[in-house]
């Protein structure tokens, strides 16, 4: 008849794992009922190795180029398609510092156009509009040009930042040949009034009656241009700018408007 004290059970079972203490735990672990083999009725589910997050530069795939290596780069992708071009990057590194300079830069660009188009005298529009809708001609600061020229400070009636910036930039050229022009028509105006024949047909008259007796020789017209220098350079005088003024501002008008009329590239 068997025996049933459990001090004599405990007192077996220690004899038995003194002499090894990892005999008495089980070879075979109890598995959870879901990691059963299929064979037993459970699920066989197998594991993949997942790649390491840095790979080692060992690791790379020497086939891949650069530029592919560039367009991987999620932001890149669509700065490089607007650009219009490819650039050669070897890594996120060097994305990362392309993505910086490319905002640095334009930065720099709105805010020279800014400051260009806020300078009316200089940058005049004579494309009469009933509606401004270019952002960059609205006085406002770089913080408020960048909201509404790419973000939700965007009206629908605004010229989006693409057109805002090509029709600034044909102003400044525009507004740099009707500069060009009109001083070039000016001083050429200006030369012709000095010229020997204009002056002493005005020099004969500023003659008095017994002057007229006697015709006006070299002499004579030297001196007289030497008071008419010394009258025009005192600050009683202001016919000088007066006509480069007038020519001026007629001429860069007429040109201006004639560049506006041409069809936009």
């Amino acid at each position: 008849m068997p025996l049933h004290d459990p001090l004599q059970a405990l007192q077996s079972e220690s004899l038995i794992t003194t002499g090894d203490p990892l005999s008495g735990i089980a070879a075979v672990r109890p598995s959870a009922p879901l990691s059963d083999p299929a064979s037993n009725g459970g699920i066989n589910t197998p594991f993949m190795d997942l790649p390491p997050i840095y790979a080692s530069p060992g690791d790379r795939n020497d086939d891949v180029s650069a530029a592919e290596m560039a367009q991987r780069h999620l932001a890149v992708t669509p700065l490089l398609r607007g650009l219009g071009g490819s650039l050669t990057m070897s890594n996120s590194d060097d994305a990362d510092d392309f993505l910086e300079e490319a905002g640095r830069t334009l930065q720099a660009a709105i805010k020279g156009l800014l400051d260009l188009q806020q300078q009316r005298n200089s940058l005049s529009d004579k494309h009469l509009r009933p509606l401004e809708d270019n952002p960059l001609r609205l006085n406002m600061d770089y913080a408020t040009a960048l909201d509404v020229m790419f973000a939700e400070g965007k009206s629908p009636v605004h010229l989006a930042a693409p057109a805002a910036v090509s029709e600034s930039l044909r102003n400044v050229r525009h507004h740099e040949e009707a500069n060009r022009a009109a001083i070039v028509e000016s001083l050429r105006v200006l030369l012709d009034a000095f010229s020997p024949q204009n002056l002493l047909r005005r020099f004969v008259q500023y003659r008095r009656s017994h002057e007229l007796r006697q015709p006006l020789d070299d002499a004579g017209a030297w001196q007289m241009y030497s008071h008419y220098y010394e009258e025009l350079a005192s600050d009683r005088q202001q016919g000088f700018e007066m006509l480069f003024n007038e020519v001026y501002a007629q001429v860069y008008d007429r040109v201006l408007r004639e560049k506006q009329r041409e069809p936009e590239a």
